[in-house]
């Protein structure tokens, strides 16, 4: 028994020893740790101080894992570290490839975005999107170690496939209004004849491509709007692609459909005479306007796409206002809806599109006065203006004190030119 007893005190010892054995190296792996742990942090202050001093301006690695693989104490995983606690060279050779192969993919993104004239959404820019939607990923897998040119790839293709064209816009917000206002048309008896109508707004089509065309090309050409060639059908007269036309003649179209429904639900408004002065007051006032854009165009670059806005569509409205100002303000129940329920839906769609990068506005020739959604505020003037020559243009050609008063004018016209002519 007392044999066994020691055989057994004896075993207790040995597993006693082996036990301490155990834990002597358990705490030694646990002291080279901290000090690996210590010296990664230390190289890392070491690395990032000469990384100021000899970088200074030099804009930090995207993610932080990329130029001199800086690694905060503790994040280091323990395959990265090799002897005496130091990152092994292939994981920093490794960390830079990674960093390097993210920065060229942002930088890609951006020389892609301004050829194209695309502006990154606000709040976007500090993010380090590949794509406005999906680009966060792509620091998130920066961040962790993964590719992120694979995820800028992917952002870029999923924003390819989700995007929306120029033709499409016309498709989806101009002619769904287009095909139930006809429709209204036909359900509704109509006040003027349908081919005085018709007329009215082949003719106000007509001017408006005419009138419209050098103006947008100068302004395509000055880069003051820019069209991604991806989101159009590769058609280009001049400097302006075909949809644009087409937006022209859709927009008229449009417009005198719904005045000539107000035709219908308000009715002649009554007539009467003179007002000689109001229209001097009118055509004046709206000369004063166009004046204004020339000196806006003349002043800050800022200023120069509102003052082009001005200066084209005023001269216009001025000679309109200077035929009828007086017809208009007794028809002022078509006309001011007749142009401001256009204006507030055109605006809304403009700012889906732009949203959407369908056509770009330039910071450099805009006032960057931005409406509620992101409107900036010339395109919401420029479809107040576009509108209001339609509305007004027809109303005056369909109201019978309009067709009464060029009547009156092409008989004195014509009179004059009589008397003028040979004995």
């Amino acid at each position: 028994m007392a044999g066994a007893g020691g055989a057994r005190s004896a075993g207790g010892a040995g597993r006693g020893g082996a036990r301490g054995a155990q834990g002597r190296r358990a705490a030694g792996h646990r002291r080279r740790a901290q000090g690996g742990a210590a010296a990664v942090a230390a190289d890392s202050r070491r690395r990032a101080a000469h990384g100021a001093r000899g970088r200074a301006g030099r804009p930090p690695a995207a993610g932080g894992a990329a130029g001199d693989a800086l690694v905060p104490a503790g994040s280091a995983r323990p395959g990265d570290l090799g002897s005496g606690g130091r990152l092994r060279p292939g994981t920093v050779a490794k960390r830079r490839r990674a960093g390097a192969v993210h920065v060229c993919a942002v930088r890609r993104r951006a020389a892609e975005l301004h050829r194209r004239g695309v502006r990154e959404p606000r709040g976007a820019a500090g993010a380090g999107a590949d794509s406005p939607a999906g680009g966060r990923g792509g620091h998130a897998a920066a961040a962790a170690g993964g590719d992120g040119g694979d995820a800028g790839a992917a952002g870029r293709a999923a924003e390819g496939a989700a995007a929306m064209s120029y033709g499409a816009f016309l498709g989806l917000f101009l002619l769904p209004p287009i095909a139930a206002l006809l429709a209204a048309h036909l359900r509704w008896p109509a006040p003027v004849p349908r081919r005085a109508l018709a007329g009215g707004i082949a003719l106000l089509a007509t001017v408006a491509v005419l009138y419209t065309t050098p103006w947008d090309n100068y302004l395509v050409a000055s880069e003051t709007w820019t069209y991604p060639e991806e989101r159009t059908w590769g058609i280009r007269l001049g400097w302006v692609p075909l949809e644009e036309y087409c937006f022209f003649v859709l927009q008229t179209v449009m417009t005198g459909l719904w005045v000539g429904l107000l035709l219908r639900v308000q009715p002649n408004a009554g007539s009467g005479g003179g007002g000689t002065a109001l229209r001097t007051a009118g055509a004046a006032a709206l000369l004063a306007v166009a004046l204004g854009g020339l000196l806006a165009i003349a002043g800050p670059e800022s200023m120069r796409y509102l003052g082009l806005i001005l200066a084209w569509a005023a001269p216009p409205l001025a000679l309109q206002l200077g035929f009828g100002a007086d017809i208009l303000v007794r028809w002022w129940r078509v006309v001011v809806p007749g142009f401001g329920v256009p204006t507030l839906y055109l605006a809304a769609a403009d700012t889906i599109a732009i949203n959407d990068g369908i056509w770009h506005i330039a910071e450099r020739t805009s006032t960057e006065v931005f409406l509620p959604g992101g409107l900036p505020v010339e395109e919401f003037v420029f479809f107040l203006v576009t509108n209001g020559l339609v509305a007004v243009g027809l109303t005056l050609l369909l109201a019978p004190e309009g067709r009464e008063r060029a009547r009156t004018i092409a008989a004195a016209i014509r009179r004059r030119a009589a008397e003028a002519g040979p004995a």
